[in-house]
């Protein structure tokens, strides 16, 4: 029960997240198009069915029911924004001068005059002036129309007419561009924003001693006593206490280390005193997606109990508790040539560059009698994260972290390295989408299925490392739209770019039915990437 409110405390949290970067971005746009006198309908948060609408001035301020969207609808997007036809019933209501103030659509209202619809122009390009011609009851009247006049369908709906200097496509190519790059621009302001306080909250790590700042929980650190504030002074390295006096010597000699070490004996100073301590390691394969973290002792091989999704081991079937007892480089091979009796001989076999194929033995779990195999093939790409990051081949860790210190100065640099980091982490991403052989593939993206996995995950974190998932995401919304593809913001600029060097701006028909077909398949490739996660989580 705990389990499936902590669900809903996710998904409540995911709408606000993803809701909220979503409307900063259409804020980007509205703000802009505002700016260069674009008349915006709507400013909607959430998509789908409409729950409440305020009307304030020109433009109507909409919540919908799917809150995981938004947008800004400008004037001149739409082709059939000219709803009325020759030969068309409608009715008018006038002003005290005669002007049209309203355009009744609907035959179930009435107005102050009803006619068939002769001619009119409500666009006016060409600066005439806006007017409507009526037959009324056989006679042709014209009736000129203000410029702020409102289409009416209903009691409810109603829409103001959009005349050619209040449409997108009469503004300037700079005040184009300027409207619609300035979504994504919000999104990097945001996420700068956000990366700036996680830099300042974090502080500027204290590289120059030795002193532990942060001890994990449940790691070798912890279980061996070590406190926070003790200041490590050695590494016990081939029976030779080697010693260190800086954060970056220690994790120097951590990394020289013989591959699969699973016990480290460091020095330690506390109170003036000091002590030595044989420490217990984690041992992480990036190539297999295996950790000894919570391992169990057992007398055939060596037991798995943690196995990272959407990694080799995990994608070949193994579950939680496997105990691998052998391995053999050669696939036709149906005996078991080499054993597995400890971490060591497993990260020995998986730890190089090259990517392999391995026939693994292994038992389901402890109680098990019969040796299975299976062919795992060992990629350090094999997650989205790692495919698009250097991630080494494979770590080792004892649960202890250096201190840090307040700095103004270094926590903003701080703050803009982790901006540009989460950007070139959208970048390679991207980049290995492209990549032939062990490039990343479509299946492997997340939709907000996926999204929302993640945030479930964050929220077991501290509110610091949350809010810098927040800023990644917007970076990586900022990003994707900038992408050159017809129905992004990309892809307009993309249209502005050609109008400006051929000083002839892309058919509009042509425009919209690119738009609309890479819109479809967007909404296919979305659908697909959703049922993707959902196989994923269950």
């Amino acid at each position: 029960m705990a389990e499936f409110w902590f669900w809903i405390y996710a998904i409540v949290v995911f709408c606000l997240v993803l809701g909220g970067i979503v409307m900063i971005h259409e804020g980007g746009h509205f703000f802009f198009a505002k700016k260069a006198g674009i008349l915006c309908h709507e400013y909607s948060c959430g998509m789908g069915p409409l729950i409440v609408q305020k009307k304030k001035g020109e433009t109507a301020y909409s919540l919908r029911a799917i809150p995981i969207g938004g947008y800004v609808a400008m004037a001149g997007e739409n082709m059939n924004e000219n709803l009325l036809k020759v030969g068309s019933q409608i009715a008018l209501n006038l002003t005290e001068n005669g002007t049209v103030k309203e355009i009744i659509c609907s035959n179930k209202l009435s107005g102050e005059v009803t006619g068939t619809v002769v001619e009119y122009n409500l666009y006016s390009k060409d600066g005439e002036l806006l007017h409507i011609t009526l037959n009324v009851e056989g006679l042709e009247t014209n009736y000129l129309v203000e410029r702020d006049a409102f289409y009416v369908f209903s009691k409810k709906e109603r829409t103001q007419i959009a005349p050619y200097d209040r449409c997108f496509e009469s503004k300037t190519i700079w005040q184009r561009f300027i409207t619609i790059f300035a979504g994504p621009l919000m999104n990097f302001v945001l996420a700068i924003i956000i990366f700036l306080i996680v830099g300042l909250a974090k502080g500027v790590p204290n590289y120059d001693s030795t002193k532990i700042g942060e001890i994990t929980a449940g790691y070798g650190a912890e279980k061996a006593g070590l406190l926070k504030g003790d200041v490590i002074t050695g590494v016990m390295i081939n029976n030779e206490m080697k010693t260190c006096s800086k954060w970056t010597e220690f994790t120097s000699l951590m990394s020289q280390l013989p591959i699969g070490t699973e016990t480290v004996t460091i020095s330690y100073e506390r109170n003036g005193q000091t002590s030595t301590a044989l420490i217990n390691t984690v041992l992480t394969s990036y190539k297999l997606g295996v950790t000894n973290y919570g391992q169990t002792s057992t007398d055939k091989g060596i037991m798995v109990k943690s196995i990272s999704k959407q990694f080799p081991f995990e994608q070949a079937g193994l579950k939680s508790g496997a105990i691998l007892c052998g391995y053999s480089l050669d696939l036709k091979s149906t005996s078991q040539e080499k054993s597995i009796s400890s971490w060591k001989d497993l990260f020995e076999v998986v730890n190089n560059d090259s990517n392999r194929t391995i026939k693994f033995f292994y038992y389901e779990n402890n109680e098990a009698t019969e040796v299975k195999s299976v062919d795992i093939t060992t990629k350090s790409d094999s997650f989205l994260t790692s495919k698009a990051v250097d991630l080494p081949i494979y770590s080792l860790a004892i649960g202890v972290s250096c201190g840090s210190h307040f700095s103004f100065f270094g926590g903003l640099w701080n703050g803009l390295k982790l901006f540009g980091s989460s950007c070139l982490t959208v970048f390679a991403t991207l980049a290995a989408l492209f990549k032939p052989g062990d490039g990343i593939s479509i299946g492997d993206l997340s939709g907000p299925v996926g999204i929302l996995a993640v945030v479930k995950q964050y929220l077991g974190t501290d509110f610091i490392t949350f809010l810098a998932f927040v800023g990644m995401l917007s970076a990586n919304i900022g990003i994707v739209n900038l992408l050159p593809i017809p129905a992004l913001d990309g892809g307009r600029i993309v249209f502005l770019i050609i109008e400006a060097i051929t000083r002839k701006p892309v058919n509009k028909k042509v425009e919209t039915w690119l738009n609309n077909i890479v819109f479809i398949l967007l909404m296919i490739l979305f659908v697909f990437i959703t049922f993707k996660d959902i196989f994923r989580l269950f």
